[in-house]
């Protein structure tokens, strides 16, 4: 869009927002289609929420690109003139949410929960409420896996983050109930399946960031016997360094499912998940079916079609592998959910600014 501005007040305008810009105003918010701005039509925020609620029936946009091309117009400029147009594409308020709800979407799809709760999430955030929850759940041989997914609205930014989520698996069987909360960290961490398989007691193999921001690979599983003092079970990691490798190991196993490529790279991706895989083993002496799942002190856990635990031995396996003993074999990793509750408050405020004179260059 294009704003004219009275030449004999631009230099005075640009000096008033180059100083609300180093005093932290990221926002402004002015009226639509005037004829000629003076700049005390624009008035400038500190923060999304509150030039938000100051929009109704306005334009609202971002300051440093106004700045910028104020800066380039009044470069470019010829002849003398009694007005200089500037060139401003603002974000207004609704495109912001539409990519800041796309984005949540993303995220809702890519940890596996469905589009029923993206759709509950849009109602949501459409009604403007600024904290809220979401609940689902499903079921896995018998047993009942339920989520509450946790949605809060920041007001510095106005944008809207998923940044955990609390799971509970019921075991009717045994007469047991496991909780523990999940955090997400810039739209990545464990999917609703593997939280689920962790509950169950299984490794998932995962790529996570560490207090330095740091990215690891390692195999995961809850510690059911600590907890942090938010109730969490701790995790035990089993990192690359350790001498672990699944496809290694599947490799000792004839199993006939590894023949065939891309069933292969699929059987290998659905046990780094922590599923609890079917394959068909044949060693020549003994020929069936049986449930596999990475297991980073024994090579792997199998079970036969009735659940039933079968030691590799028995089928004639060895899965031993070479330990890098000069890493810990077992290491117990700080409690998550303090960790990545400081990455929770991090992530919903804006990223550190750096001196506004360096970051813009200004005539």
């Amino acid at each position: 869009m294009r704003l004219e501005f009275r030449m004999d007040e631009f230099h005075s305008t640009l000096d008033y927002f180059r100083k609300a810009y180093r005093d932290n105003h990221d926002y402004l918010v002015f009226p639509p289609n005037r004829q000629e701005y003076t700049g005390y039509e624009i008035n400038c925020f500190q923060t999304y929420f509150f030039a938000q609620k100051k929009a109704e029936g306005m334009q609202l946009g971002e300051l440093e690109p106004l700045i910028i091309a104020m800066n380039k117009a009044i470069r470019e400029l010829k002849e003398p003139s009694e007005r200089v147009a500037v060139e401003y594409e603002p974000k207004n308020h609704l495109i912001m949410q539409e990519e800041n709800v796309e984005f949540l979407k993303n995220n809702v799809k890519y940890l596996g929960f469905g589009e029923q709760i993206s759709e509950d999430m849009v109602k949501q955030i459409n009604a403007g409420n600024p904290e809220f929850t979401l609940e689902t759940s499903s079921i896995h041989w018998d047993k009942t896996i339920d989520y509450k997914l946790h949605f809060r609205q920041s007001e510095e930014t106005g944008r809207y983050f998923f940044n955990r989520y609390e799971a509970k698996l019921t075991d009717p069987d045994a007469d047991k109930v496991l909780n523990q909360t999940f955090y997400i960290q810039k739209g990545k961490g464990f999917t609703a399946k593997e939280a689920y398989n962790l509950l169950e007691g299984r490794f998932v193999h995962k790529e996570m960031l560490n207090k330095e921001n740091e990215k690891y690979t390692a195999h995961m599983k809850l510690d059911f016997d600590q907890t942090d003092d938010r109730g969490n079970f701790k995790f035990v990691r089993y990192s690359e360094a350790y001498g672990y490798k699944l496809e290694d190991t599947l490799a000792k196993v004839p199993i006939k499912e590894m023949q065939d490529a891309d069933a292969r790279e699929q059987l290998i991706k659905s046990l780094d998940r922590g599923n609890l895989q079917m394959v068909t083993i044949d060693t020549g002496d003994h020929l069936g079916r049986y449930y596999i799942t990475p297991d980073p002190v024994k090579g792997l856990n199998m079970f036969d079609e009735k659940f039933k635990a079968v030691d590799p031995k028995d089928l004639g396996l060895n899965l031993r592998f070479k330990r890098n003993l000069g890493e810990t074999e077992k290491e117990k990793v700080e409690s998550k959910s303090e960790t990545q509750g400081k990455v929770q408050k991090q992530a919903e405020q804006p990223a550190q600014k750096q001196d506004k004179k360096q970051k813009m260059k200004v005539s």
